[in-house]
């Protein structure tokens, strides 16, 4: 506690001062100011410190407890991650188990077309289903019937 014996030292140096003065010449009342306010300065500064340690401390454990969180947040995005390769797997597996299906087709014009779906392709990110040679998406398939 360097702190405290710095401002105790302060203080006992300023009491043995007054006590050994010159009674019939005192010290001059702005120089007694003048010590008062440096002790009250010095007390400011310890507070400042003291406040700026437990705000270091504060800080310290705050950057923990994130430190923390992110690692639990990344096991997440990876747990995540896998998740959703996963059903991806799924879904291109399930795409797949269509060939050779066969398949009702709603076309543009409103019109119904039968036939075999022969390939599953991705097309600008979308997976078309090829029919008759020529590729349609999911939402335009209105029934899969089971294939030989």
């Amino acid at each position: 506690q360097q702190s405290e014996m710095d401002k105790n030292a302060f203080l006992t140096l300023l009491i043995t001062q007054l006590r050994h003065q010159d009674p019939l010449n005192p010290k001059d009342n702005g120089e007694f100011m003048a010590q008062m306010a440096q002790f009250s300065s010095l007390e400011q500064m310890q507070n400042i410190n003291g406040g700026l340690s437990d705000l270091a401390k504060a800080q310290e454990k705050t950057q923990a407890k994130l430190l923390g969180r992110l690692d639990g947040l990344q096991s997440s995005v990876e747990q995540l991650m896998h998740l959703i390769g996963s059903n991806q797997s799924y879904a291109n597996s399930l795409h797949f188990s269509l060939l050779g299906k066969e398949a009702v087709v709603l076309q543009k014009d409103k019109t119904e077309i039968t036939g075999k779906i022969s390939a599953v392709k991705s097309q600008g990110g979308e997976i078309r289903y090829v029919i008759n040679d020529v590729s349609y998406s999911l939402d335009q398939i209105v029934k899969v019937k089971a294939g030989d």
